[in-house]
């Protein structure tokens, strides 16, 4: 069902590394460089236009999105300040919804 969530993943980030929690169909998270991460999914999507969630915990205004590229394997989440400039939040939260 297109509805249920086909995977989701929850990640720290700490000086230039991601640490996973709880996740659900993800293979990896790759830490690119400061606000920008790679996600691997173990079960790829059927196609690229899967709808994807994220969202970030931290003290200041930070906006977490979905890159405008994502591939059926996985996606690049990138997290920026109020004024466009990637950083590293606390804490990632990642939920994305399609097909397999």
């Amino acid at each position: 069902k297109e509805s249920v969530c086909k995977g989701y993943v929850f990640f720290s980030v700490s000086g230039g590394a991601c640490t996973m929690g709880d996740k659900y169909n993800v293979f990896s998270v790759t830490y690119n460089a400061a606000g920008d991460y790679s996600i691997a999914w173990d079960k790829d999507f059927a196609a690229n236009t899967y709808a994807v969630v994220a969202t970030v915990e931290d003290t200041g205004l930070l906006i977490a999105q979905a890159n405008a590229t994502k591939a059926t394997t996985g996606v690049d989440i990138h997290v920026r300040t109020a004024l466009g400039v990637k950083t590293d939040p606390a804490r990632v939260s990642v939920m994305a919804f399609g097909t397999f």
